[in-house]
């Protein structure tokens, strides 16, 4: 098993912490200097991890990780793990920010993917030790349809009956 550390960097720990703590193999995507090289190991990586987590915390300053993980969320949701921490070496998010993160953890989730709360819980994950439980889309649409139809059902053959027992008198 392996794991693609993507995500906030800007002087954010999260990666070492993560990394002294799981029992996984795992890609760390932090180099010196970007070149064609060290871009088409990223992108080999990001295929063959089993997991591709992203964590972003308050000290992001560019948005392309959020973009990377909505995308990899509709590509390829069963690898796909999104993290959002609320606090960084001291800085958290505006409510406005949170607000925002919530909608992108909610976009994520319906795509199929994970969505864990802090660093213990992609820890666990990581390390099998917490389970995820996933809530399938059709759920959420089918239920309301199904006892809607079994509410018109009822409704046609109580129709028919009183139709019939009418029709007898």
């Amino acid at each position: 098993m392996k794991v693609f550390l993507g995500g906030t960097i800007n002087g954010s720990r999260w990666r070492e912490e993560v990394i002294g703590k799981i029992t996984i193999d795992y890609f760390n995507p932090i180099v010196d200097e970007w070149n064609e090289e060290t871009v088409f190991k990223e992108e080999y990586e990001k295929e063959i991890c089993d997991y591709l987590l992203f964590v972003i915390t308050p000290l992001m300053d560019g948005v392309y990780s959020i973009a990377e993980v909505v995308d990899l969320s509709n590509k390829c949701p069963e690898k796909t793990i999104l993290c959002v921490i609320d606090d960084d070496d001291g800085y958290t998010w505006s409510e406005h920010q949170r607000k925002s993160l919530n909608q992108v953890k909610r976009m994520v989730l319906d795509n199929g993917a994970t969505v864990l709360d802090n660093l213990d819980e992609v820890i666990g994950f990581l390390n099998g030790w917490l389970i995820k439980i996933k809530k399938v889309k059709i759920e959420k649409c089918f239920f309301p349809i199904f006892w809607f139809v079994l509410f018109l059902l009822h409704c046609f053959w109580c129709k028919l009956l009183w139709s019939y027992i009418f029709c007898l008198f």
